[in-house]
């Protein structure tokens, strides 16, 4: 029985451009989508922070690590307004029929200098092995060396994939894919179908951070952390546009979708 891990782009969930806000209908449409091409498969399912997070680790400038009582706070209110987001996924998720359960990475998860280091996912396991869709996200953890990490959901996805190995992992998010330049930028930038050993310096070369805040590096750290994922667990790993109604689910249930395919 494949598993898959997926993640929801915090630039579809929420909206950029206020902070803290949630946009429920999408969650709503792509909880539904989960739910019709999901079938009997396994899933780990992520999300970003989006408006939730990003705002506050920037504006109190948490991607160093803490500098203080001031930016203490901003780690406890960037903590907060994470897991308030989580709470609103898990409620649209359970309202459609899914078994979702939360396991926030910063409970049980330590880094050091911003890389995971130890993290037990023996729970999220069994959840798994009983039917259960664990929930994770992208989230704030006390890190050994700088005080506080602002992890990427990709990077959650990356450390977990050493114990649970993946068969397909999907970033969905605001985008068609990975191109060779920024599309939101260049009207004539390229979709990149396919990325494997032949061709990821020269994808990562047209990649770049996002427009929008994203602390956590934007398309080029998300490449790079799922072609790592592809090379040494052979999963197959694709960047999808979740604002498109129906592409998630078609993803999920094996029909080709415009995207970006990363493999080994």
């Amino acid at each position: 029985m494949p598993l898959y891990f997926v993640k929801l782009g915090g630039s579809v969930i929420t909206d950029t451009a206020k902070p803290d806000t949630a946009k429920v209908n999408e969650i709503d449409r792509l909880a539904k989508e989960i739910k019709a091409g999901i079938g009997e498969n396994k899933m780990l399912l992520g999300h970003g922070s989006g408006s939730f997070g990003h705002v506050a680790v920037h504006k109190y400038g948490l991607e160093k690590g803490l500098s203080g009582q001031e930016s203490a706070y901003g780690a406890a209110l960037a903590h907060k307004t994470v897991h308030e987001l989580n709470n609103i996924v898990i409620d649209v998720l359970t309202q459609n029929g899914i078994n979702a359960i939360k396991f926030p990475p910063s409970a049980g998860g330590l880094t050091k200098n911003g890389r995971i280091t130890s993290w037990n996912p023996a729970n999220i396991i069994s959840a798994l092995n009983y039917g259960f869709v664990p929930v994770v996200f992208g989230d704030l953890f006390i890190d050994s060396v700088k005080g506080v990490h602002a992890a990427s959901t990709e990077q959650v996805f990356e450390y977990l994939a050493t114990k649970i190995r993946p068969n397909v992992v999907i970033a969905a998010g605001d985008i068609d894919g990975v191109f060779d330049s920024d599309p939101k930028i260049n009207k004539d930038a390229k979709l990149i179908e396919h990325i494997d050993s032949s061709n990821i310096r020269q994808a990562l070369k047209g990649t770049g951070g996002s427009l929008k805040i994203d602390v956590t590096g934007g398309m080029r750290t998300k490449l790079m952390l799922l072609y790592k994922i592809a090379k040494k667990y052979g999963a197959k790993c694709m960047i999808i546009n979740a604002t498109v109604p129906g592409r998630l689910q078609k993803a999920l249930i094996g029909e080709e979708v415009v995207g970006t395919v990363i493999e080994a």
